[in-house]
């Protein structure tokens, strides 16, 4: 009996008609993840950032940052995230980590190169939409001044994420 279940599956599994693959989703922006050395892993980086870096900080986002030294520097920036259990549960945790990766990925093109960059999420960040946190981490990298402007978007006058900080600083 069992071998001709086995048989059955089997033969299941190799007519194609009966078991649908799902395709992986299709990538619409770059299609990239953050790359390993765009990220900052060890422990000692994410101290560096913290004890000698700088800090700004929002209502759901606190960002650290400081520029790598010489040798150090080899035209990227390099981003950690830290989201702590005050923020929430396991699954709330990983959810805000997936959506700053996300706007990070989205924005890593405008980002001036040669910092390592620590975004520490606050409480309030769980409940965030994602448009909310993208424009939070705009506003906080146009504060330190590490968001280049991209010139054909600000010609036409369709980047509102310049423009709202521009209006805030003034």
């Amino acid at each position: 009996m069992v071998a001709q279940e086995d048989s059955l599956s089997a033969g299941a599994l190799s007519s194609g008609d009966q078991l649908k693959l799902r395709r992986p989703p299709e990538r619409t922006l770059s299609g990239e993840r953050l790359r390993r050395v765009q990220r900052l892993r060890s422990p000692r980086d994410f101290q560096r950032v913290r004890v000698q870096g700088r800090r700004v900080s929002g209502a759901l986002l606190l960002l650290g940052y400081v520029a790598r030294s010489e040798p150090d520097n080899s035209g990227y920036t390099r981003i950690g995230f830290s989201v702590s259990r005050r923020v929430g549960g396991a699954v709330a945790r990983n959810r805000v980590k997936r959506r700053l990766r996300e706007v990070m990925r989205r924005k890593l093109a405008r980002i001036a190169p040669g910092y390592d960059l620590v975004i520490t999420a606050r409480p309030g960040a769980a409940d965030a939409r994602m448009e909310t946190l993208e424009q939070e981490v705009a506003r906080l990298l146009a504060r330190v001044r590490l968001l280049i402007a991209d010139t054909a978007q600000d010609t036409q006058g369709t980047d509102t994420d310049i423009d709202t900080d521009r209006g805030a600083q003034a």
